[in-house]
C-alpha cells in the first residue's frame, strides 16, 4: 500500500519536471537564438550632425567665359574741314542714335563763300542770258549815238591832222606838234573802229565763242559752289550708326584739322 502511493507520488512528479525541463530549454534556445541574431547583425554608429542656420541673402550667379570680346562695328570720326569746334558736348558712354551730330565746327567762313559764289553765279547766268538775246533797243540807241559823236571827233582828228601836216611841209610847225595831232586821230579812229563792233555784236548778239566761254565759266562757279556746299556740311559730325562714344582725343573750342 505504502508502495503504490510512493510509486503514484513518483509518477506525478516525473511529468512535472518533465514540463520544467523542456520550459528551461525552450527559454534557452531562444536566448541563444537571439544572443545570434544580434552577434549577426552590427549595431548602427551614431555620429554627431553639424548644424547651421542659414538666413535668405541675393545670389549672384557669376560665370566666365574664355575669349575676346569686340564691337559689332567700330569707327574713328573726324572732320574733313578744319576749323575751330564750338559744340562738342558729347561724353564717353554716351548713346547715339544714327544721324545724331557729335561736333560742329565753326561754320562762318564757309557761309560766306557759299554766298559769294551764288552771287557770282547768278550774274554770270544773267550775262549769258543777256549774251543770247542780244542788247535792248535802248541799249544799242546809246551805242549809236556814242559811235555818232565818236564819229565825229574822228572827223575833227582827221582835219587838224591833215593841217598839221601841211604846216609841218612849210616848216610852220614842228615835228612834235604833228606828232600829237596824230596820236589824236589814231585814237578816235580806234574809238570808232571799237563802237562799230560793239553796236554790231548788240544787234545780232554775241558771238558763239564767247558763249561758249560765258557757260564754261558757270559750269566752274557750279562745282566752287558745290564743293563749298560739301564743307559746310561737312562742318557738322554725325554718327554714322547706333552705338556708343568710346573716346575722345579733343576737346571742345580746340582747332581740329
Amino acid at each position: 500500500m505504502q508502495a503504490r502511493k510512493l510509486f503514484k507520488k513518483k509518477s506525478f512528479i516525473g511529468p512535472i519536471a518533465l514540463g520544467f525541463i523542456a520550459l528551461i530549454g525552450a527559454a534557452l534556445f531562444w536566448g541563444f537564438a537571439a544572443n545570434a541574431d544580434k552577434k549577426g547583425e552590427p549595431k548602427p554608429l551614431i555620429r554627431p550632425v553639424k548644424t547651421m542656420v542659414l538666413s535668405e541673402k541675393a545670389v549672384t550667379e557669376t560665370r566666365s567665359f574664355p575669349g575676346l570680346v569686340k564691337a559689332a562695328a567700330e569707327t574713328t570720326l573726324a572732320f574733313r574741314v578744319a576749323g575751330p569746334l564750338i559744340d562738342f558736348d558729347v561724353r564717353i558712354g554716351q548713346r547715339m542714335e544714327k544721324g545724331d551730330v557729335v561736333a560742329r565746327i565753326d561754320p562762318r567762313d564757309f557761309q560766306i563763300r557759299v554766298m559769294r559764289l551764288s552771287a557770282a553765279l547768278a550774274e554770270a547766268r544773267a550775262n549769258l542770258k543777256a549774251m543770247r538775246a542780244g542788247a535792248r533797243a535802248e541799249d544799242i540807241a546809246v551805242l549809236e549815238d556814242r559811235l555818232l559823236a565818236a564819229r565825229s571827233q574822228m572827223t575833227v582828228s582827221k582835219r587838224n591832222l591833215e593841217r598839221q601836216k601841211s604846216l609841218l611841209h612849210d616848216h610852220a610847225v614842228s615835228q612834235a606838234r604833228y606828232d600829237s595831232a596824230k596820236a589824236a586821230f589814231d585814237t578816235a579812229a580806234a574809238n570808232v573802229d571799237s563802237l562799230v563792233q560793239e553796236l554790231k555784236k548788240a544787234r545780232i548778239g554775241a558771238r558763239i565763242e564767247d558763249i561758249e566761254a560765258a557757260e564754261a565759266r558757270i559750269r566752274s562757279l557750279l562745282a566752287d559752289l558745290k564743293a563749298t556746299e560739301n564743307q559746310l556740311d561737312d562742318t557738322r559730325l554725325t554718327a554714322p550708326f547706333k552705338g556708343y562714344i568710346n573716346r575722345k582725343h579733343v576737346e571742345n573750342h580746340e582747332y581740329v584739322k
